[in-house]
């Protein structure tokens, strides 16, 4: 009977602990702390300062995402394109913002990592937010590798001020480059002989190989292939019939100045930027920022912006858009790959936009945030220049760097000393054999 209340009193006991004691609660988990290193890789952005919109894009972020910390890391340009991308490699980046480049991927080491299963099982992500040029811009050996980030293509500036004052017209959209040359003949003042008065109705800068704008809205090429180039081809008429005329500007129309191969660039006005920004010009080339535009350069007068001309040849070619487009990346060296991917597609989505350039995005591109941020004309400018086949593909510095190193040639064209038919049938002999593997 002893051991029967004994046992009672033990259940009782367990009873009361079930009934009234609270259990110990488990312990709550406590978010990883991560900490992201993200790069930002030239040309298109400042080597060694992070972009306001861009800061203020991963600030957004990071509020978001308490657990995770973003270090930006600014990344200055190798002095080769193999150098850049060891470079690259050494400071083991979970996410970057960079050109389209395939030699990213097309190495021992791929820098980038693919994104396809992102992309696919990313609830609200939609690739029909892009256009397919951007998306085949960053997809290599069958997959995609980074989202897209922005746009730039190549727009006219003008001087409202210069024009009105010479009562000219200003350009139109739907210009076409006869329009072009005869605005240009109107808006130059500057006499022959005496080129330290009056302005010039354009200038562009030469060194930059500008008149492969020309040659390309044209409908003319140098690349055998625009949509993944692997070599030159210098025998394309339009290309040699639009270099000409670039040439021509300087020397037969006389609009903008001839700059001799030995005459030293800072003796030509410094840049073309410099001459449109001290009134030396009324017409210059340029992007919705990236250098050049007003994002830049804070010009101290009114200022209009029109797509690239028209140019009509007689085999009715469209004109190839010359894109450039940078893109987020994710790190294939990363080892936090879900937050470095939550990182490229928050800012990819940011309607404050994250560099200055025209977002990738169309929902952010045609946003109102867009539009007052950019500016209405720069930015309907900027998206109705894609009219033509959009050339995304020859950012990759093993096809660009060996006609970098010959371009310069083509000042013998802009000072008369050569034809660009001759220049061209040059350059084909020298290119002739050339490839990636055969450099």
């Amino acid at each position: 009977m002893k051991h029967f209340w004994a046992v009672l009193v033990i259940i009782a006991l367990v009873l009361t602990a079930c009934n009234g004691a609270k259990p110990a609660s488990a312990p709550t988990a406590v978010p990883e702390l991560i900490t992201l290193r993200f790069g930002i890789i030239p040309p298109f952005l400042a080597a060694f300062s992070v972009p306001p919109e861009l800061e203020q894009a991963i600030t957004l972020f990071e509020q978001e995402n308490p657990s995770i910390t973003v270090e930006v890391v600014p990344i200055p340009i190798g002095n080769s394109a193999a150098v850049r991308l060891d470079e690259l490699e050494a400071l083991q980046l979970d996410a970057f913002l960079t050109l389209a480049d395939p030699a990213l991927v097309d190495r021992g080491t791929p820098l980038a990592l693919g994104l396809d299963n992102y992309v696919s099982t990313t609830p609200g992500f939609s690739e029909q937010d892009f256009e397919p040029y951007l998306l085949n811009a960053f997809r290599w050996q069958g997959k995609l590798y980074a989202i897209p980030a922005d746009l730039a293509v190549v727009l006219v500036y003008y001087n409202r001020d210069m024009f009105d004052a010479e009562g000219v017209a200003y350009p139109s959209p739907d210009w076409d480059i006869q329009d072009f040359l005869s605005i240009a003949q109107q808006m130059t003042t500057i006499q022959e002989g005496d080129e330290e008065n009056g302005h010039w109705g354009f200038i562009s800068n030469a060194w930059s190989a500008e008149y492969l704008i020309f040659a390309m809205q044209h409908g003319g090429t140098i690349f055998n292939d625009l949509h993944a180039p692997t070599g030159f081809v210098f025998d394309d008429p339009l290309a040699i019939e639009a270099l000409q005329f670039y040439a021509d500007l300087g020397l037969v129309y006389k609009v903008q100045p001839v700059q001799p191969v030995d005459k030293p660039v800072e003796k030509v006005f410094y840049t073309a930027a410099d001459a449109f920004a001290g009134k030396r010009a009324a017409m210059v080339l340029g992007t919705a920022g990236g250098g050049t535009g007003p994002d830049q350069i804070k010009w101290n007068f009114n200022w209009g912006v029109v797509p690239f001309p028209g140019y009509p040849n007689s085999s009715n070619k469209p004109p190839i858009v010359w894109l450039v487009t940078n893109g987020l990346f994710v790190g294939a060296q990363t080892t936090h790959p879900d937050a470095a991917w939550a990182l490229v597609r928050s800012l990819s989505e940011n309607e404050a936009g994250i560099t200055m350039l025209i977002p990738a995005r169309r929902s952010v591109a045609e946003s109102e945030a867009t539009r007052q941020r950019i500016g209405a004309e720069l930015l309907d400018a900027s998206l109705r220049s894609l009219n033509g086949e959009v050339f995304t593909g020859a950012y990759d510095q093993r096809i660009l760097a060996p006609f970098i190193g010959v371009m310069g040639e083509a000042f013998q064209v802009l000072d008369g000393s050569m034809t660009a038919e001759e220049l061209m049938a040059q350059w084909q002999t020298e290119f002739a054999n050339w490839s990636p593997s055969n450099p």
